[in-house]
């Protein structure tokens, strides 16, 4: 017998329910098929090859340069080396007109010569040092051995040992590739475990110095923080780093959890911590910290490809983009920071108002999530708008990364809690003197000779 109408509709509405809520989970689907780095915190080497800028051909507002040099940009040569450093010179003279044929032998040349210089390798063999200790018997009877130390026991000199550890540590070769290259380039034969030797007699040289940066890592004005996966055996690790002006350190670590971040600042920072919104970090005074914008600009973008309806979240994520163009005017000296929290202050009170209407709102998800997180930590958000010398995005730090996430894809990480020291010491090393524009090699060759009691260590510290 056929329902009433009362059931009817009744029926109607609970489908129209049904239908809703099947509409929320394939929009939800569908964003999460439309994630990649631009929209989410995934890395640029996770997208799709040919991806582009996201699913539908995405662009940042403004955007639309074409790839390589623009307009008006000066290029790159490489400079003549001075005359005191040419080895040799071959001069070079026509010796028949090409016109006449007539011979062109003790005239002069005309006009000055054109230099072209060529840089070449000669044959490199290496020097080989042959200690002989003797014994000597004094006239006592005593038998007095040689005071051989023990680094001259080695088979590997300070240098050759900081070239071996800068392959791994800086250009991420195998054992088995670094023995190849020493020998076909270098001349030497040495074997993979005697490379693993060095690398851990340079861990402990350089041991000392890394710590003395850890110990400034407090009292630095601006420090950037953040951390990546890393697999320690078949154990999930992660990588941290803290990078400032003027030196970086890393650390690999069992946890994701704070205890790396109190570990680095067991007091708090000084000056500033700009990281991402990651709960390890949330016990640090909001008004001693500085929100990666870059992350933010990736959640807007995320929340507005999850529902392209959501008008007042687009509204904001044009805003944060304007916000970048009058941060790009202030760099370049166009404007004063005056002029800059005037442009800012607009969209400043927008986004409290947005954040604040967002945090009401009854259905869960991230864009809530976002906003919650934005009140809760709102003096973190604007600090470099307000404070000196302030970096709003946290790509110093994610640039940093880079080196290890390739080391990481090459080695599939490491084995031993001693190979993970020697990871992040060799990545503490080579981004600081890299920032200090110190010769990595030279710098590791001098931490050997103190490592061997030749003299004091040498300082990572700028001076």
């Amino acid at each position: 017998m056929p329902g009433t109408t009362t059931d009817w509709k009744a029926r109607a509405e609970s489908a129209e329910a049904e239908v809703a809520e099947l509409k929320k989970q394939v929009a939800a689907l569908v964003a999460r098929l439309d994630r990649d780095s631009t929209n989410s915190h995934q890395p640029p080497s996770s997208d799709s090859p040919g991806r582009g800028r996201g699913r539908r051909g995405r662009k940042k507002p403004g955007s639309g340069r074409k790839a390589g040099g623009q307009p008006g940009h000066k290029g790159h040569h490489r400079a003549m080396v001075p005359d005191d450093q040419v080895d040799r010179v071959i001069s070079v003279r026509p010796d028949l007109c090409r016109c006449c044929g007539k011979c062109l032998a003790g005239l002069q040349a005309h006009g000055k010569p054109m230099r072209y210089q060529q840089a070449e390798l000669p044959p490199i063999r290496p020097v080989i040092t042959e200690f002989r200790a003797s014994a000597v018997r004094c006239g006592c009877g005593t038998v007095n051995a040689a005071p051989i130390r023990r680094d001259q026991t080695w088979c590997t000199g300070p240098r050759l040992m900081a070239v071996i550890a800068t392959l791994g540590g800086r250009y991420r070769l195998a054992r088995d590739e670094t023995t190849a290259l020493l020998r076909d380039l270098l001349g030497v034969n040495v074997s993979e475990g005697t490379v693993q030797a060095v690398c851990e007699r340079v861990s402990a040289a350089v041991a000392r110095p890394v710590a003395a940066l850890e110990a400034a890592i407090p009292a630095a004005p601006q420090v950037f923080m953040d951390e990546t996966g890393w697999k320690q055996g078949k154990v999930r690790h992660w990588l941290w780093t803290a990078s400032t002006a003027s030196f970086a350190v890393f650390a690999i670590q069992r946890r994701r959890s704070s205890a790396q971040v109190r570990s680095w600042l067991p007091e708090g920072p000084q000056g500033i911590v700009t990281s991402d919104r990651w709960s390890a970090y949330g016990h640090l005074d909001p008004s001693r910290r500085q929100l990666c914008w870059a992350h933010l600009n990736r959640d807007l973008q995320g929340l507005v490809d999850a529902a392209p309806g959501d008008f007042d979240t687009d509204l904001v994520r044009r805003g944060a983009f304007q916000m970048f163009h009058n941060w790009q005017l202030f760099k370049s000296g166009e404007i004063d920071r005056q002029q800059l929290k005037d442009a800012v202050s607009g969209f400043r009170g927008g986004l409290h108002r947005w954040a604040t209407k967002a945090a009401r709102s009854t259905e869960k998800g991230k864009r809530r999530g976002l906003a919650k997180d934005l009140l809760r930590l709102w003096p973190a958000v604007f600090q470099f708008i307000d404070r000196e010398a302030i970096e709003p995005t946290n790509n110093q730090a994610e640039r940093d990364l880079r080196p290890a996430v390739l080391w990481r894809k090459g080695s599939f990480g490491t084995r031993s809690d001693a190979g993970s020291r020697f990871v992040e010491r060799m990545l503490s090393v080579w981004a600081t003197c890299k920032r200090q524009d110190a010769a990595l090699i030279d710098w590791v060759t001098t931490a050997l000779h103190a490592g061997a009691g030749l003299r004091d260590p040498p300082s990572l510290l700028p001076a």
